[in-house]
């Protein structure tokens, strides 16, 4: 009737404390989930030592430029990237933030690879 709860008390007889059974595709979104929450918790730790203006240089789209501005100490807060899609993105975010694309600005030494890329 409850198969689950049938191999959880097997495993409970057989002395087994923990097992997980992902599909490789469970186990690539846990990964993702992982990875996601390990970038905003990075963001989370610094945005309390931020204060007046701030510059997320690399900000990619825009959500650790977010999360700083949630700061009150910070006054204002500028996110720049080089990548157009993800500045464009930002952009949506939110309104109340500058998203320059600044790609040759901060970048004048890099050529981009004819994929896109550098």
């Amino acid at each position: 009737m409850f198969p689950l709860l049938n191999k959880i008390q097997k495993m409970k007889k057989n002395n087994l404390v923990e097992r997980i059974y992902l599909s490789f595709d469970d186990f690539g979104k846990s990964e993702k989930g992982m990875l996601q929450q390990e970038h905003l918790r990075r963001y989370g730790s610094i945005r309390r030592f931020c204060y007046g203006k701030v510059l997320d240089f690399a900000c990619g789209c825009g959500y650790g430029t977010f999360l700083i501005a949630g700061n009150p100490d910070v006054i204002g807060v500028v996110g720049v990237d080089r990548d157009k899609e993800a500045i464009d993105w930002a952009k949506n975010l939110s309104r109340n933030l500058h998203f320059p694309c600044a790609g040759s600005l901060f970048f004048p030494n890099v050529r981009r690879r004819r994929n896109g890329s550098s």
